[in-house]
């Protein structure tokens, strides 16, 4: 997770894609966090929250 040019550590990233399931992952020293059964064509809602910093939410409405 990147605000600007600053990267979030110990960010919670909760998923959702429909038909897959829902996740959550804490991003790592550089910010990243991977998830699986993402596509570039998958629809999905994250929440992202990490302390210190106002909780985000993401939704991608991609047409399969």
């Amino acid at each position: 997770v990147k605000n600007s040019s600053l990267v979030i550590s110990n960010a919670t990233i909760a998923l959702n894609i429909p038909g897959v399931g829902a996740s959550s992952k804490v991003t790592d020293a550089t910010g990243k966090a991977t998830f699986s059964g993402l596509t570039a064509n998958s629809s999905y809602t994250a929440i992202v929250s990490a302390t210190g910093y106002e909780q985000k939410s993401i939704h991608s409405n991609k047409k399969q």
